[in-house]
Parts: structure tokens; sequence; C-alpha cells
């Protein structure tokens, strides 16, 4: 059984999302059998929310947009686990538009602590998404569980480097889920995001007309096996990779895959999925790598390259 349910947020994204009735919902004096009963309780239901709108006119950078993300914060009306995430771009309509006016697409549980986050609780990553829209599936028989009683935040960071200028443009995120109850058996995933400043998600500068290589050490706080990872980079980005102190070989690596204005097309082997999991343990130290190659003449100031990790929990 599909369910679908609508939210979404009025301009400058302060509001809560207004509730919209599931438009396939069917009332009946039938009692449904058993199958459809298990079938009900059991089934995907797709929460569909809209952040936006903003106009965006043409040849607006996204260093502008930086400076003010689109926020809106939301609560679910009962407990779910979500297996998945399917990012989009939109009108007011609902057409699809360019992917390419997306800079980056952060959503976190802010009542989950960021285990990265040393210097207070900013909220727990558990969706990422750039210009490429990668949907995400995760493994069978896992789940991210969230509460009626945690506040999930969307932020939202538009760009227009066309030449055409677009009215009414909503980021919409599709959250994969299934009921919480004792018909689905799920385990937890835990998700962390390995970036370069993980409390204020500040941005890179890349040097103009060099291949530049930035990289960054962590400690793991946490221990599990890691099964399903995304990454994303910008424009000019072509390499991350993630490795084990102690390892030559990587955990995972993506390259990127650009056209003639490195524009980033597709990025090799992400999502990452390993059924069987990758063991990684607290107190080892990773590293993040990224590498950019900037031909440009002039400074890139908005990367946003990171990687979001699911483990399994222990």
């Amino acid at each position: 059984m599909i369910v679908t349910i609508v939210q979404g947020c009025t301009k400058g994204g302060e509001n809560m999302p207004v509730f919209v009735e599931p438009s396939n919902s069917v009332s009946t004096n039938e009692t449904p059998a058993l199958e459809e009963e298990i079938a009900a309780v059991t089934g995907l239901e797709k929460l569909i929310y809209h952040v936006g709108p903003v106009d965006l006119e043409a040849h607006t950078d996204s260093e502008t947009m930086l400076d003010r993300p689109l926020l809106m914060r939301f609560q679910l009306d009962k407990p779910m686990w979500i297996i998945g995430f399917e990012p989009k771009v939109v009108d007011g309509s609902g057409k699809t538009l360019p992917s390419e006016l997306l800079h980056s697409a952060l959503v976190s549980n802010m009542n989950e602590e960021n285990p990265l986050c040393r210097k207070g609780s900013s909220g727990n990553p558990f969706v990422l998404a750039s210009s490429l829209l990668t949907s995400v599936n995760f493994p069978e028989g896992y789940g991210y569980p969230i509460s009626p009683k945690d506040t999930v935040e969307a932020r939202i960071v538009f760009k227009n480097q066309t030449d055409e200028s677009f009215v009414d443009v909503f980021y919409e995120i599709v959250l994969l889920a299934k009921p919480m109850n004792e018909f689905v058996a799920l385990k937890n995933l835990k998700p962390m995001l390995v970036e370069f400043d993980p409390c204020n998600h500040t941005p890179l500068e890349i040097e103009p007309s060099l291949f530049t290589e930035k990289k960054m050490s962590y400690e793991l706080p946490v221990s599990g096996n890691l099964l399903t990872a995304v990454g994303v980079l910008q424009d000019f980005g072509s390499t991350i990779t993630l490795q084990k102190e102690d390892s030559s070989d990587p955990v995972w690596k993506t390259e990127a895959i650009v056209d003639e204005n490195h524009h980033i097309e597709e990025m090799i082997n992400n999502p990452f999925e390993d059924p069987s999991g990758i063991p990684l343990k607290e107190g080892e130290k990773i590293e993040l790598s990224v590498g950019f190659d900037n031909f440009s003449d002039r400074w890139i100031n908005d990367a946003l390259p990171g990687v979001l990790l699911y483990l399994s929990g222990e």
C-alpha cells in the first residue's frame, strides 16, 4: 500500500508545514481481510515535503544563497522507520525543474546529537543531496527510526547559474517509510555525516588554476558496520576517498564524471552499498580526502563535500 502525505511551507520557510489529506485515501464500511490489514500496517509510505518557494533570477550564485538558506522544521504524526529517500527540484505545480538549481540539501533530526560535532548538538543529518539528486535505499531489514517527538529540519541552498530565471522553486524530499509497529521488525541504522565542518557546515575555499586535495581526520565516536554511504560534490569536485588511518586500501572512493565545464554529471560507485558491512570501531581514525580540479581563474567559495555514512547499530 502506498500512502502519500504532502507537506510544505510558505515563502521564507519559517511556518510549520500544512498537512494535506492523502488523495488516495478511501473510506469504506467493509471489514478488510486479515491480509489487507497486515499489508496496511507493513506497507511502504511516501512522506513528501516541500521547502520553498523561492524565486531564482538568472546567474544567482550559490555563494550568495549560502548566507540565507531556506529552513523548514516539521514533525511526523506517528513513529516511522525511514528506509530511503528521493530528492527532487519542482515548481508550484509539481513539474520537475533542472537539478542544477540545487546546491545542497541537508535534512537533520534536531533531537539527536551529531556524533562528530563536539561543540554541542546542531542536529544529526540523515538525508544529504546535491544537484545530482541521488536517491538512496537502505539495505533490506534496516531503517532509521523517527518519533513524533523528533523535530526534523531541512536546510536547503539553491543556485541558478543558467540564463533563465525561475519562480516558485521548491525542494521536494520524499522520505520512504514504514510504520513502527509489531508487524515491522527492522534494525537500527545510525547516520553519521563526515564533512570538514560538522557543526556549522562551512564551505571550503578552493584556489584557482590548481588541483587541490583537502583532508580531514576523525576519531570515530561510534562503532558499527558500514552498510551504505552517499557522497556529494559540487562543480569542479573530482574525487572523494574515505580511508582508515591504518589501512592502505580505501573504505570507499568515488570519482566524478564531468562535462566540458566541469559540471558533475555522475559519481562512480555512489551511493556505496555493502549488505555484509565494513566494520568500523569506536576510537579508530578515519580520513576524508576530497580532490578538486579547479581549472578556472576564480576562487571557489561554495564547496560543501561530504559523505553520509549509515552504520548498523550495535
